[in-house]
Protein backbone atom coordinates (compact mmCIF):
# COMPACT_ATOMS: atom_id res chain seq x y z
CA UNK A 1 0.00 0.00 0.00
CA UNK A 2 0.79 3.80 -0.53
CA UNK A 3 0.41 5.97 2.02
CA UNK A 4 1.23 10.13 1.56
CA UNK A 5 0.83 13.04 3.30
CA UNK A 6 1.58 16.62 2.32
CA UNK A 7 4.01 18.26 4.59
CA UNK A 8 1.50 21.62 5.51
CA UNK A 9 -2.03 19.68 5.26
CA UNK A 10 -3.71 21.91 7.39
CA UNK A 11 -3.14 25.05 5.70
CA UNK A 12 -6.00 24.90 3.63
CA UNK A 13 -8.14 24.16 6.62
CA UNK A 14 -6.89 27.00 8.51
CA UNK A 15 -7.11 29.65 5.99
CA UNK A 16 -10.82 28.50 5.14
CA UNK A 17 -11.02 28.68 9.30
CA UNK A 18 -9.81 32.70 9.64
CA UNK A 19 -10.19 33.68 5.90
CA UNK A 20 -6.64 34.80 6.62
CA UNK A 21 -3.03 34.43 7.34
CA UNK A 22 -3.17 36.80 10.21
CA UNK A 23 -4.30 34.74 13.16
CA UNK A 24 -4.00 36.62 16.64
CA UNK A 25 -2.25 34.40 19.57
CA UNK A 26 -5.66 34.66 21.68
CA UNK A 27 -7.38 32.83 18.70
CA UNK A 28 -4.55 30.18 19.01
CA UNK A 29 -5.55 29.86 22.94
CA UNK A 30 -9.12 29.72 21.81
CA UNK A 31 -8.49 26.83 19.10
CA UNK A 32 -6.35 24.85 22.04
CA UNK A 33 -8.88 24.63 24.33
CA UNK A 34 -11.62 24.08 21.78
CA UNK A 35 -10.04 21.25 20.05
CA UNK A 36 -8.01 19.42 22.91
CA UNK A 37 -9.57 20.56 26.60
CA UNK A 38 -7.46 19.29 29.22
CA UNK A 39 -4.22 18.81 26.74
CA UNK A 40 -4.72 22.28 25.30
CA UNK A 41 -1.53 23.64 27.90
CA UNK A 42 0.32 20.09 26.49
CA UNK A 43 -0.27 20.75 23.06
CA UNK A 44 0.76 25.31 23.56
CA UNK A 45 4.39 23.62 24.84
CA UNK A 46 4.91 21.21 22.02
CA UNK A 47 3.66 24.22 19.56
CA UNK A 48 5.16 27.53 21.11
CA UNK A 49 4.12 30.35 18.58
CA UNK A 50 8.02 31.25 19.53
CA UNK A 51 8.93 28.03 17.39
CA UNK A 52 11.34 29.20 13.87
CA UNK A 53 8.97 27.41 11.95
CA UNK A 54 6.32 29.76 12.95
CA UNK A 55 8.23 32.66 13.14
CA UNK A 56 9.99 31.95 10.24
CA UNK A 57 8.13 29.79 7.67
CA UNK A 58 11.17 30.33 4.76
CA UNK A 59 8.38 32.29 2.78
CA UNK A 60 9.89 35.41 1.89
CA UNK A 61 7.55 38.52 2.51
CA UNK A 62 4.91 35.73 3.91
CA UNK A 63 2.13 37.39 5.93
CA UNK A 64 0.87 34.32 7.61
CA UNK A 65 1.33 35.08 11.49
CA UNK A 66 3.01 32.45 14.04
CA UNK A 67 -0.33 31.23 14.95
CA UNK A 68 -1.72 30.32 11.83
CA UNK A 69 1.37 28.46 10.87
CA UNK A 70 0.78 26.55 14.19
CA UNK A 71 -2.68 25.73 13.78
CA UNK A 72 -1.74 24.53 10.36
CA UNK A 73 0.53 22.23 12.05
CA UNK A 74 -1.28 20.87 14.29
CA UNK A 75 -3.97 20.23 12.18
CA UNK A 76 -1.16 18.50 9.46
CA UNK A 77 0.11 16.66 12.38
CA UNK A 78 -2.48 15.36 14.29
CA UNK A 79 -5.43 15.05 12.09
CA UNK A 80 -3.27 13.70 8.91
CA UNK A 81 0.57 12.82 9.76
CA UNK A 82 0.25 10.43 12.77
CA UNK A 83 -2.81 8.68 11.92
CA UNK A 84 -1.16 8.09 8.64
CA UNK A 85 2.03 6.82 10.38
CA UNK A 86 -0.53 4.80 12.50
CA UNK A 87 -2.48 2.64 9.82
CA UNK A 88 1.54 2.26 8.40
CA UNK A 89 2.88 0.45 11.57
CA UNK A 90 -0.89 -1.62 11.52
CA UNK A 91 0.33 -2.22 8.12
CA UNK A 92 4.14 -3.29 8.67
CA UNK A 93 2.74 -5.44 11.63
CA UNK A 94 0.84 -7.64 9.85
CA UNK A 95 3.41 -7.74 7.06
CA UNK A 96 2.04 -5.72 4.33
CA UNK A 97 4.12 -3.99 2.30
CA UNK A 98 3.93 -0.15 2.62
CA UNK A 99 5.27 2.27 0.72
CA UNK A 100 5.18 6.45 2.04
CA UNK A 101 5.90 9.70 0.43
CA UNK A 102 5.89 13.28 1.54
CA UNK A 103 4.97 15.97 -0.60
CA UNK A 104 6.59 19.37 -0.12
CA UNK A 105 6.14 21.11 -3.56
CA UNK A 106 4.54 24.46 -3.66
CA UNK A 107 1.77 23.90 -6.82
CA UNK A 108 2.27 26.85 -9.54
CA UNK A 109 -1.24 26.73 -10.39
CA UNK A 110 -4.71 26.79 -8.34
CA UNK A 111 -6.19 23.00 -8.63
CA UNK A 112 -9.49 24.30 -7.78
CA UNK A 113 -11.72 27.42 -7.97
CA UNK A 114 -10.59 28.12 -4.07
CA UNK A 115 -8.04 29.17 -3.05
CA UNK A 116 -7.03 32.01 -5.61
CA UNK A 117 -3.24 32.15 -6.69
CA UNK A 118 -2.32 34.38 -4.01
CA UNK A 119 -2.64 32.38 -1.28
CA UNK A 120 -0.28 29.03 -2.58
CA UNK A 121 2.66 30.37 -1.05
CA UNK A 122 0.54 31.05 2.45
CA UNK A 123 -0.85 26.97 2.54
CA UNK A 124 2.18 26.13 0.64
CA UNK A 125 1.75 21.66 -0.10
CA UNK A 126 -1.36 21.25 1.71
CA UNK A 127 -4.11 18.91 1.56
CA UNK A 128 -5.27 18.02 -2.03
CA UNK A 129 -2.78 19.55 -3.67
CA UNK A 130 -0.62 16.45 -5.27
CA UNK A 131 -3.89 14.99 -6.66
CA UNK A 132 -2.79 17.27 -10.22
CA UNK A 133 0.69 15.82 -10.24
CA UNK A 134 -0.45 12.30 -9.81
CA UNK A 135 -3.38 12.52 -12.77
CA UNK A 136 -1.53 14.58 -14.72
CA UNK A 137 -3.94 17.38 -15.67
CA UNK A 138 -1.64 20.24 -16.33
CA UNK A 139 -3.20 22.52 -18.69
CA UNK A 140 -5.68 24.73 -17.88
CA UNK A 141 -6.00 24.91 -14.69
CA UNK A 142 -8.04 25.00 -12.21
CA UNK A 143 -9.86 22.41 -14.30
CA UNK A 144 -13.11 22.80 -11.99
CA UNK A 145 -13.33 26.00 -12.69
CA UNK A 146 -13.99 25.36 -16.65
CA UNK A 147 -11.85 27.75 -18.09
CA UNK A 148 -8.43 27.75 -15.96
CA UNK A 149 -5.36 29.47 -17.90
CA UNK A 150 -2.42 28.09 -15.89
CA UNK A 151 -0.22 25.20 -16.79
CA UNK A 152 2.23 22.91 -15.68
CA UNK A 153 5.81 24.28 -14.91
CA UNK A 154 8.38 22.18 -17.05
CA UNK A 155 9.48 20.86 -13.52
CA UNK A 156 6.18 19.65 -12.26
CA UNK A 157 5.51 17.95 -15.56
CA UNK A 158 8.40 15.59 -14.86
CA UNK A 159 7.43 15.36 -11.14
CA UNK A 160 4.02 14.34 -12.62
CA UNK A 161 5.01 12.16 -15.24
CA UNK A 162 7.42 10.26 -12.06
CA UNK A 163 4.20 10.22 -10.65
CA UNK A 164 2.30 8.56 -12.89
CA UNK A 165 4.54 5.56 -13.64
CA UNK A 166 4.91 5.10 -9.96
CA UNK A 167 0.87 4.74 -9.50
CA UNK A 168 1.43 2.82 -12.36
CA UNK A 169 3.75 0.68 -11.77
CA UNK A 170 2.02 0.00 -8.19
CA UNK A 171 -1.34 -1.23 -9.78
CA UNK A 172 0.50 -3.16 -12.17
CA UNK A 173 2.78 -5.46 -9.32
CA UNK A 174 2.21 -3.83 -6.34
CA UNK A 175 5.81 -1.94 -6.03
CA UNK A 176 5.79 1.74 -7.15
CA UNK A 177 9.50 0.70 -8.52
CA UNK A 178 10.54 4.31 -9.82
CA UNK A 179 13.32 6.41 -8.59
CA UNK A 180 14.72 4.44 -6.06
CA UNK A 181 11.64 4.23 -4.18
CA UNK A 182 11.88 1.55 -1.16
CA UNK A 183 9.39 -0.39 1.15
CA UNK A 184 9.43 1.73 4.16
CA UNK A 185 9.98 -0.08 7.90
CA UNK A 186 10.03 2.19 10.62
CA UNK A 187 13.49 1.33 11.34
CA UNK A 188 14.71 3.53 8.64
CA UNK A 189 11.96 5.34 7.81
CA UNK A 190 12.48 5.88 3.56
CA UNK A 191 10.36 7.06 1.68
CA UNK A 192 9.85 8.99 -1.61
CA UNK A 193 9.91 13.46 -1.34
CA UNK A 194 8.50 15.61 -3.96
CA UNK A 195 10.25 18.17 -3.93
CA UNK A 196 10.30 21.99 -5.41
CA UNK A 197 11.32 20.51 -8.75
CA UNK A 198 12.44 17.22 -8.51
CA UNK A 199 11.76 13.55 -6.93
CA UNK A 200 13.85 12.15 -4.38
CA UNK A 201 14.12 9.33 -1.78
CA UNK A 202 15.13 9.96 2.08
CA UNK A 203 14.42 9.84 5.84
CA UNK A 204 10.33 10.96 6.38
CA UNK A 205 10.48 11.84 10.35
CA UNK A 206 7.01 10.88 11.90
CA UNK A 207 9.04 10.79 15.49
CA UNK A 208 7.17 13.23 16.78
CA UNK A 209 4.12 10.88 16.98
CA UNK A 210 5.20 10.27 19.91
CA UNK A 211 3.55 13.38 21.20
CA UNK A 212 0.25 12.89 19.90
CA UNK A 213 -0.04 9.29 20.65
CA UNK A 214 0.47 10.32 24.02
CA UNK A 215 -2.39 12.42 23.97
CA UNK A 216 -4.37 10.15 22.30
CA UNK A 217 -3.95 7.67 25.16
CA UNK A 218 -3.48 9.71 27.99
CA UNK A 219 -6.23 12.28 26.93
CA UNK A 220 -8.72 10.69 25.06
CA UNK A 221 -8.36 6.81 25.87
CA UNK A 222 -6.92 5.82 22.46
CA UNK A 223 -4.37 3.20 22.53
CA UNK A 224 -1.29 3.33 19.80
CA UNK A 225 1.34 1.23 18.04
CA UNK A 226 4.10 4.20 17.74
CA UNK A 227 7.00 3.25 20.09
CA UNK A 228 10.22 4.73 18.77
CA UNK A 229 10.69 6.09 14.78
CA UNK A 230 14.21 5.84 13.65
CA UNK A 231 14.85 8.80 12.34
CA UNK A 232 14.91 12.11 14.76
CA UNK A 233 13.16 15.54 14.36
CA UNK A 234 10.48 17.68 16.15
CA UNK A 235 7.16 18.06 15.15
CA UNK A 236 5.09 20.57 13.42
CA UNK A 237 1.54 21.50 12.09
CA UNK A 238 -2.09 22.19 13.35
CA UNK A 239 -5.77 23.07 13.78
CA UNK A 240 -9.05 23.81 15.60
CA UNK A 241 -11.42 25.58 17.89
CA UNK A 242 -14.19 25.39 20.85
CA UNK A 243 -13.48 24.62 25.30
CA UNK A 244 -15.23 20.88 25.50
CA UNK A 245 -15.43 18.10 28.46
CA UNK A 246 -12.87 15.25 28.76
CA UNK A 247 -15.78 13.01 27.19
CA UNK A 248 -16.85 15.36 24.50
CA UNK A 249 -13.02 15.83 23.62
CA UNK A 250 -12.58 12.12 23.29
CA UNK A 251 -15.84 11.98 21.12
CA UNK A 252 -14.64 14.73 18.98
CA UNK A 253 -11.10 13.30 18.41
CA UNK A 254 -12.36 10.15 18.09
CA UNK A 255 -14.78 11.32 14.81
CA UNK A 256 -11.12 12.39 13.57
CA UNK A 257 -9.65 9.22 14.03
CA UNK A 258 -13.24 7.49 12.31
CA UNK A 259 -12.24 9.94 9.72
CA UNK A 260 -9.14 8.76 8.96
CA UNK A 261 -9.45 5.01 8.95
CA UNK A 262 -12.58 5.81 6.34
CA UNK A 263 -10.04 7.89 4.58
CA UNK A 264 -7.84 4.81 4.30
CA UNK A 265 -10.23 2.60 2.87
CA UNK A 266 -11.77 4.48 0.57
CA UNK A 267 -8.50 5.85 -0.56
CA UNK A 268 -7.81 2.14 -0.75
CA UNK A 269 -10.10 1.44 -3.30
CA UNK A 270 -9.88 4.62 -5.23
CA UNK A 271 -6.02 3.88 -5.75
CA UNK A 272 -6.40 1.02 -7.98
CA UNK A 273 -8.78 3.17 -10.16
CA UNK A 274 -6.86 6.31 -10.42
CA UNK A 275 -2.95 4.65 -10.45
CA UNK A 276 -4.48 2.52 -13.29
CA UNK A 277 -4.30 5.79 -15.52
CA UNK A 278 -2.00 4.85 -18.14
CA UNK A 279 -3.43 1.43 -18.30
CA UNK A 280 -7.09 3.21 -18.44
CA UNK A 281 -6.09 5.19 -22.03
CA UNK A 282 -4.37 2.23 -23.42
CA UNK A 283 -7.51 0.10 -23.00
CA UNK A 284 -9.98 2.72 -23.64
CA UNK A 285 -8.63 5.97 -25.23
CA UNK A 286 -11.08 7.69 -23.02
CA UNK A 287 -9.80 11.32 -21.97
CA UNK A 288 -10.20 11.44 -17.52
CA UNK A 289 -10.16 14.84 -16.31
CA UNK A 290 -9.48 15.71 -12.05
CA UNK A 291 -12.22 14.21 -10.25
CA UNK A 292 -14.52 13.00 -13.41
CA UNK A 293 -15.97 10.12 -13.90
CA UNK A 294 -18.02 8.35 -16.80
CA UNK A 295 -20.93 7.48 -15.02
CA UNK A 296 -22.54 6.43 -17.91
CA UNK A 297 -20.72 3.66 -18.92
CA UNK A 298 -18.58 3.19 -15.59
CA UNK A 299 -15.22 2.65 -17.82
CA UNK A 300 -13.12 3.47 -14.78
CA UNK A 301 -15.46 0.21 -12.47
CA UNK A 302 -14.95 -1.68 -16.02
CA UNK A 303 -11.08 -1.22 -16.00
CA UNK A 304 -10.54 -2.50 -12.17
CA UNK A 305 -12.52 -5.26 -12.64
CA UNK A 306 -10.50 -6.34 -16.09
CA UNK A 307 -7.40 -5.87 -14.12
CA UNK A 308 -8.94 -7.80 -11.02
CA UNK A 309 -9.24 -10.92 -13.21
CA UNK A 310 -6.40 -9.83 -14.90
CA UNK A 311 -4.15 -10.39 -11.61
CA UNK A 312 -5.85 -13.75 -10.45
CA UNK A 313 -5.36 -15.01 -14.38
CA UNK A 314 -9.28 -14.78 -15.49
CA UNK A 315 -9.23 -13.50 -18.32
CA UNK A 316 -12.09 -11.78 -18.88
CA UNK A 317 -12.99 -9.38 -21.48
CA UNK A 318 -13.01 -5.70 -20.85
CA UNK A 319 -17.30 -5.54 -21.44
CA UNK A 320 -17.82 -8.94 -19.76
CA UNK A 321 -18.16 -8.77 -15.86
CA UNK A 322 -21.24 -6.42 -15.48
CA UNK A 323 -21.75 -8.17 -12.36
CA UNK A 324 -18.48 -6.61 -10.82
CA UNK A 325 -19.16 -3.33 -12.52
CA UNK A 326 -22.32 -2.65 -10.77
CA UNK A 327 -21.58 -3.60 -7.30
CA UNK A 328 -18.46 -1.06 -7.45
CA UNK A 329 -20.91 1.38 -8.62
CA UNK A 330 -23.15 0.48 -5.95
CA UNK A 331 -20.37 0.96 -3.16
CA UNK A 332 -18.76 3.80 -4.67
CA UNK A 333 -22.18 5.48 -4.09
CA UNK A 334 -21.99 4.13 -0.55
CA UNK A 335 -18.70 5.13 0.13
CA UNK A 336 -18.87 8.63 -1.67
CA UNK A 337 -21.92 9.36 0.88
CA UNK A 338 -20.47 8.50 4.11
CA UNK A 339 -17.38 10.06 3.28
CA UNK A 340 -18.64 13.34 2.68
CA UNK A 341 -20.85 13.02 5.88
CA UNK A 342 -18.14 12.11 8.41
CA UNK A 343 -15.52 14.25 6.46
CA UNK A 344 -17.89 17.45 7.17
CA UNK A 345 -18.82 16.39 10.30
CA UNK A 346 -15.01 15.74 11.09
CA UNK A 347 -13.29 18.69 9.68
CA UNK A 348 -16.25 21.78 10.22
CA UNK A 349 -14.93 21.23 14.12
CA UNK A 350 -12.08 23.12 12.82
Amino acid sequence: MIFGSNINEGGLFALGAYLSPVVSADNYTIFLNQNFGAAANLVAKQYPLTLPQFTTPGKAGSPASPAFEAISAIITDAQFTCPLYQAMLKAEAINMPVYTYLNKHVPHCPWQASPPPAALPLIGATHTSEIPLVFGNGVNQPLISGNGSCNFTAAETTISETLIAAWTSMAVSGNPNVGGWVQWSNSSSQGFVIGANATSVGAIDYSFCQFWDMINADYLSFTNLSSTNGTSGSGGGGSGSGTKSGSEKGAEMGLGGLTMAVGIVISVLISWLTKSIDLLWAISNTEMHFFQRDSSSNLDFRVFCYLFHHSIGDEKALNEDDDCVRSLAVLWEKLETLWVEVYITSFLRF
